[in-house]
């Protein structure tokens, strides 16, 4: 009867890792995912800007790549910050 129970136990863990596993894949994929897009969307509006200034909006321009420095820039001000938070705080 232990040995059952031993190897019932053993084949739940079994299960559980391969399913964090999977868990883990999913979220690896799909950050890689989102980085992809957010690169081109920053350099779409890049060049979307420069298009714009060539035809003389140059405040329009400015605007837009704006924009989209911003979109690269920020993840990595706000992920900066909450490593320092997490580093500093002691719990």
């Amino acid at each position: 009867m232990t040995e059952a129970q031993g190897n019932h136990r053993r084949d739940l863990e079994k299960t559980h890792l391969t399913s964090q596993i999977a868990h883990q894949k999913r979220r690896d994929y799909e950050a890689k995912l989102g980085q992809f897009f957010a690169f081109l969307i920053a350099v779409l509006a890049i060049c979307g800007s420069v298009y714009i200034a060539i035809h003389g909006y140059q405040w329009a321009a400015a605007f837009l790549s704006a924009l989209g420095l911003s979109g690269i820039i920020t993840p990595f001000i706000v992920g900066r910050k909450e490593k320092e938070t997490k580093s500093t705080d002691p719990n």
